[in-house]
């Protein structure tokens, strides 16, 4: 398969190569890639700014933000042959951005209504349940995304 790819670090390392198709792991999908987006974070990567390449090589893949067609999926999943998806993998920057979050809450856990990052204080009326809710999603839906598809799919969806 063709893939935008470069060597972490050293700018101005992107190029379009050949690469191998990755291993077929249980449950995931195969996707045929229509368009690829290239954002912020892949102009910062092939910066040399940051990045990292998976263990075990050299480079690293761009293109995490992307529109295509399911290929294969497994049985009893939300997707199927012919699906359309985009795909935002952009879980460690949820992660990182989650992380700081948390750490913005007071002694018992909570978030006010807003925040000053000049005096980093919580400001306003406490607590916030929107936020509480919000935060509580975020962790459930970031700890969900690296498990396998059966347990990602709503299997409670009606029937296609």
């Amino acid at each position: 398969m063709r893939a935008i790819t470069l060597s972490p670090g050293i700018p101005g390392s992107a190029k379009l190569e050949e690469i191998p198709e990755p291993p077929e792991v249980h449950g995931s999908l195969l996707v045929r890639t229509l368009v690829l987006g290239v954002c912020g974070t892949d102009r910062e990567i092939v910066s040399g700014a940051y990045g990292e390449a998976p263990p075990g090589s050299d480079r690293l893949v761009l293109g995490h933000e992307s529109y295509g067609e399911v290929i294969a999926a497994p049985p009893g999943g939300r997707f199927a042959a012919g699906d359309h998806i985009v795909v935002l993998d952009r879980l460690d920057e949820g992660r990182t951005l989650f992380k700081r979050l948390v750490v913005l809450c007071n002694d018992v856990g909570l978030l006010s209504e807003e925040y000053d990052p000049a005096s980093k204080q919580l400001l306003g009326n406490f607590p916030q349940a929107f936020s509480h809710v919000a935060l509580i999603n975020s962790a459930f839906n970031l700890t969900r995304a690296s498990k396998p598809a059966e347990q990602r799919a709503d299997h409670s969806a009606a029937a296609r």
